[in-house]
Protein backbone atom coordinates (compact mmCIF):
# COMPACT_ATOMS: atom_id res chain seq x y z
CA UNK A 1 0.00 0.00 0.00
CA UNK A 2 1.28 3.45 -0.78
CA UNK A 3 1.95 5.73 2.15
CA UNK A 4 3.65 9.01 2.76
CA UNK A 5 6.59 9.59 5.00
CA UNK A 6 10.33 9.54 5.21
CA UNK A 7 12.58 6.56 5.83
CA UNK A 8 16.31 6.27 5.42
CA UNK A 9 17.67 3.44 3.30
CA UNK A 10 21.35 2.70 2.79
CA UNK A 11 22.04 2.65 -0.93
CA UNK A 12 24.21 -0.44 -0.80
CA UNK A 13 21.29 -2.38 0.76
CA UNK A 14 18.95 -1.66 -2.19
CA UNK A 15 18.58 -3.62 -5.39
CA UNK A 16 19.79 -1.61 -8.40
CA UNK A 17 16.91 -2.94 -10.52
CA UNK A 18 13.64 -1.08 -10.11
CA UNK A 19 10.41 -2.62 -11.36
CA UNK A 20 6.98 -1.32 -12.26
CA UNK A 21 3.79 -2.79 -10.87
CA UNK A 22 0.09 -2.03 -10.70
CA UNK A 23 -1.38 -0.89 -7.42
CA UNK A 24 -5.04 -0.74 -6.35
CA UNK A 25 -6.04 1.06 -3.17
CA UNK A 26 -7.44 -1.55 -0.78
CA UNK A 27 -9.55 1.03 1.03
CA UNK A 28 -11.54 1.84 -2.12
CA UNK A 29 -13.87 -1.16 -1.90
CA UNK A 30 -15.28 -0.35 1.58
CA UNK A 31 -15.79 3.28 0.52
CA UNK A 32 -17.54 2.08 -2.63
CA UNK A 33 -19.86 -0.10 -0.53
CA UNK A 34 -20.62 2.81 1.81
CA UNK A 35 -21.44 5.10 -1.10
CA UNK A 36 -23.69 2.50 -2.69
CA UNK A 37 -25.43 1.90 0.64
CA UNK A 38 -26.13 5.63 0.96
CA UNK A 39 -27.44 5.74 -2.60
CA UNK A 40 -29.70 2.72 -2.04
CA UNK A 41 -30.87 4.31 1.21
CA UNK A 42 -31.75 7.47 -0.70
CA UNK A 43 -33.79 5.45 -3.19
CA UNK A 44 -35.61 3.57 -0.41
CA UNK A 45 -36.43 6.82 1.39
CA UNK A 46 -37.55 8.49 -1.85
CA UNK A 47 -40.06 5.74 -2.67
CA UNK A 48 -41.28 5.20 0.90
CA UNK A 49 -43.79 6.94 3.14
CA UNK A 50 -40.93 8.78 4.87
CA UNK A 51 -40.44 10.93 1.79
CA UNK A 52 -43.66 12.88 2.53
CA UNK A 53 -42.58 13.59 6.12
CA UNK A 54 -38.86 14.17 5.38
CA UNK A 55 -38.69 15.46 1.80
CA UNK A 56 -35.04 16.56 2.03
CA UNK A 57 -33.67 13.29 3.42
CA UNK A 58 -33.31 11.53 0.05
CA UNK A 59 -31.48 14.47 -1.61
CA UNK A 60 -29.23 14.79 1.45
CA UNK A 61 -28.32 11.10 1.25
CA UNK A 62 -27.54 11.49 -2.45
CA UNK A 63 -25.33 14.51 -1.68
CA UNK A 64 -23.39 12.38 0.83
CA UNK A 65 -23.24 9.38 -1.51
CA UNK A 66 -21.92 11.07 -4.67
CA UNK A 67 -18.56 12.36 -3.37
CA UNK A 68 -17.95 9.04 -1.63
CA UNK A 69 -18.73 7.10 -4.81
CA UNK A 70 -16.67 9.35 -7.08
CA UNK A 71 -13.64 9.15 -4.77
CA UNK A 72 -13.97 5.39 -4.36
CA UNK A 73 -14.25 4.76 -8.10
CA UNK A 74 -11.22 6.98 -8.74
CA UNK A 75 -9.21 5.17 -6.07
CA UNK A 76 -10.33 1.73 -7.31
CA UNK A 77 -8.68 2.34 -10.68
CA UNK A 78 -5.23 0.73 -10.84
CA UNK A 79 -2.20 3.00 -10.58
CA UNK A 80 1.22 2.11 -11.95
CA UNK A 81 4.11 2.61 -9.58
CA UNK A 82 7.87 2.09 -9.55
CA UNK A 83 8.99 -0.29 -6.83
CA UNK A 84 12.47 -0.16 -5.36
CA UNK A 85 13.39 -3.29 -3.42
CA UNK A 86 16.07 -4.20 -0.94
CA UNK A 87 18.72 -6.87 -1.39
CA UNK A 88 16.19 -9.55 -0.36
CA UNK A 89 13.65 -8.40 -2.97
CA UNK A 90 11.33 -6.88 -0.33
CA UNK A 91 9.61 -3.68 -1.47
CA UNK A 92 11.09 -0.66 0.30
CA UNK A 93 9.69 2.24 -1.74
CA UNK A 94 6.75 2.63 -4.11
CA UNK A 95 6.62 5.73 -6.28
CA UNK A 96 3.25 6.24 -8.00
CA UNK A 97 3.28 7.25 -11.65
CA UNK A 98 0.98 9.79 -13.22
CA UNK A 99 -2.15 8.25 -14.71
CA UNK A 100 -1.45 9.94 -18.03
CA UNK A 101 2.31 10.11 -18.21
CA UNK A 102 3.62 12.19 -21.11
CA UNK A 103 6.79 11.24 -22.97
CA UNK A 104 8.82 13.96 -21.25
CA UNK A 105 7.86 12.59 -17.82
CA UNK A 106 8.69 9.04 -18.92
CA UNK A 107 12.12 10.22 -20.10
CA UNK A 108 12.76 11.99 -16.78
CA UNK A 109 11.67 8.90 -14.86
CA UNK A 110 13.98 6.67 -16.93
CA UNK A 111 16.86 9.11 -16.39
CA UNK A 112 16.18 9.17 -12.62
CA UNK A 113 16.08 5.37 -12.45
CA UNK A 114 19.35 5.09 -14.42
CA UNK A 115 20.98 7.57 -12.04
CA UNK A 116 19.62 5.69 -9.03
CA UNK A 117 20.86 2.39 -10.45
CA UNK A 118 24.33 3.85 -10.99
CA UNK A 119 24.37 5.33 -7.46
CA UNK A 120 23.29 2.02 -5.90
CA UNK A 121 25.89 0.05 -7.86
CA UNK A 122 28.61 2.57 -6.89
CA UNK A 123 27.57 2.35 -3.21
CA UNK A 124 27.66 -1.44 -3.38
CA UNK A 125 31.11 -1.37 -4.96
CA UNK A 126 32.32 1.01 -2.25
CA UNK A 127 30.77 -1.01 0.60
CA UNK A 128 31.77 -4.47 -0.52
CA UNK A 129 35.03 -3.91 -2.39
CA UNK A 130 36.35 -0.63 -1.01
CA UNK A 131 38.01 2.04 -3.16
CA UNK A 132 40.21 -0.18 -5.22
Amino acid sequence: MLDEGERVHLLHRLSPRARTARFVDRGALPRLRNGLALLVGALVVFFSDYHERLPLLAPALVLFALPTLVGAVRDALPVWCVQICDEYNEIEVEIPLARREVEEDADRRAQFLRGLEDAIEAAQQQEYYGDG
